[in-house]
């Protein structure tokens, strides 16, 4: 990918999406903001200046931002040669590039959001002083994103094992990886990995609870790592299994591990696709050893846009779900889901006692 210049410029209308993109941009040099649809000739945006028109050095970055009303804009600062890269959550063929020419999947940024999860990793405890325990027996959310997700909940609240395992494999039998699947475009993936390679002994044995595609645990499979993987969809199981990895198909409220199996467990953006919480976190204790970590990512709050997602978690309830089975938390904080995100996850790590 392209280098990143330090010198900022935004195009586009300030809103929102604007003062978001603002926010998550690591260099303080944002230069100013262009707005073609400005009534005045200047302005400014949070102290920002704004301007109908400015000329923009060759060198500049130009971040573009919203939904490109100005098309006639952004032709000619292509036509100038200053291909803008856009800050869209969800980049696709038509926004000028692509991911390729999206500001939050460049090398540059993504080396700065890693390290920046990493030092609050390690120094931010902030969330930890706010937490407390409620009762925290399974729950199921009450909002749902569509008449199919309603139906998904309830097959869940009924105990249609059988309904439910169809519906699995039908919703993932094409085995497309989707957007957010990718090892690169999902900061907790990269953390927990960066976490791992920075603290962990290449004969520490680690399971991915819920593997997907397997990126992650590929990637620490090919440090050297022994591993193993758990996934309910066969054909992603079987995927992962041809990467040399000992992936199980099965559910990880019945794993069919052993007990005491791994030193590391990780079960990233599972917990709100399963159909008891509770037990599902009992099978991860059973099969952990002692003094061994598990690292857990779910969707903040109502961050859920998926038919298969069954529950709402906050930062309370996941731990009291964690710290009921007699682990004990030494990290929860928010963190972006995809690199362009806001902060709409949780990251949870834990250690059984």
């Amino acid at each position: 990918m392209m280098s990143i210049s330090n010198e900022i410029v935004l195009y586009g209308t300030p809103n929102e999406d604007m003062y978001e993109a603002i926010h998550k941009i690591p260099e303080k040099n944002i230069c100013y903001i262009i707005n073609p649809n400005h009534k005045d000739d200047e302005g400014d945006f949070f102290g920002i200046p704004v301007y109908k028109d400015h000329e923009i050095a060759d060198s500049t970055d130009v971040l573009v931002t919203g939904e490109f009303q100005n098309k006639g804009g952004i032709e000619d600062l292509l036509n100038r040669n200053i291909a803008p890269w856009t800050t869209r959550e969800f980049p696709n063929s038509e926004d000028y590039g692509g991911i390729d020419r999206n500001y939050f999947y460049t090398e540059k940024y993504m080396s700065w959001q890693d390290n920046n999860l990493l030092e609050r990793y390690l120094y931010d405890r902030e969330a930890l002083t706010s937490l407390f325990t409620e009762h925290a027996e399974n729950w199921y959310r009450y909002i749902f994103q569509s008449e199919r997700n309603r139906r998904f909940v309830e097959l869940m609240q009924l105990g249609r094992e059988k309904s439910l395992k169809d519906y699995t494999e039908r919703y993932y039998q094409d085995g497309t990886k989707a957007f957010d699947e990718y090892f690169s475009r999902r900061p907790g993936m990269r953390l927990v990995y960066n976490i791992i390679r920075k603290s962990a002994s290449l004969d520490t044995e680690i399971c991915d609870f819920g593997s997907g595609h397997g990126e992650l645990i590929n990637k620490l499979h090919t440090e050297g790592y022994s591993c193993s993987a758990l996934d309910q969809s066969a054909k992603r199981a079987d995927v992962t299994s041809e990467d040399g990895i000992k992936c199980i198909h099965g559910s990880i409220e019945n794993s069919g591990f052993g007990d005491e199996s791994f030193d590391i467990e990780i079960c990233l953006e599972c917990l709100e696709h399963v159909s008891d919480v509770n037990v599902a976190i009992q099978e991860l204790y059973r099969c952990l050893r002692k003094s061994g970590r598990l690292f857990i990512t779910v969707p903040f709050g109502r961050n859920c846009g998926s038919d298969s997602h069954v529950r709402f978690f906050d930062e309370s309830s996941l731990y009291s779900a964690v710290v009921r089975e007699n682990f004990f938390v030494t990290h929860e904080m928010k963190i972006p889901y995809l690199n362009g995100s806001r902060e709409n996850s949780l990251f949870l790590e834990a250690e059984k006692l």
